[in-house]
C-alpha cells in the first residue's frame, strides 16, 4: 500500500479552473507534493480535469479523485519539487 503524502493545514483562497470553463475561487483546505483538498461550491465529479493555481507558480494540473459535500481531493499529475513545496508550506 503507497504511503500517504503529509498534508499542510492551508485555510486560504486560490483559484482553480475546471477544463472549458473559467477560473473560480476556492478555499485550500490542505495540500501536499502529491495533491491538495479544496472547498468549493462548483459541482465537480470524480476523474474530472482542474488546474490549481498558487501564487505565481504555473498552474498545477490535477485530477479529481474524490468528492465529498463540497470538499474535493486533487491528485497532481506531477509531485510538487520539494523546494517549491517547503517554500509554500512555510507560508501557510
Amino acid at each position: 500500500m503507497e504511503e500517504r503524502a503529509e498534508r499542510k493545514k492551508a485555510g486560504i483562497r486560490i483559484d482553480y479552473r475546471r477544463r472549458g470553463l473559467p477560473r473560480s475561487r476556492a478555499d485550500l483546505v490542505d495540500i501536499s507534493k502529491t495533491g491538495c483538498l479544496i472547498d468549493t461550491s462548483a459541482s465537480v465529479r470524480i476523474g474530472e480535469s482542474i488546474s490549481i493555481y498558487l501564487g505565481n507558480l504555473q498552474p498545477l494540473r490535477s485530477n479529481v479523485v474524490r468528492v465529498a459535500g463540497f470538499q474535493v481531493a486533487c491528485q497532481f499529475e506531477r509531485p510538487i519539487d520539494d523546494a517549491v513545496y517547503e517554500h509554500w508550506a512555510s507560508k501557510l
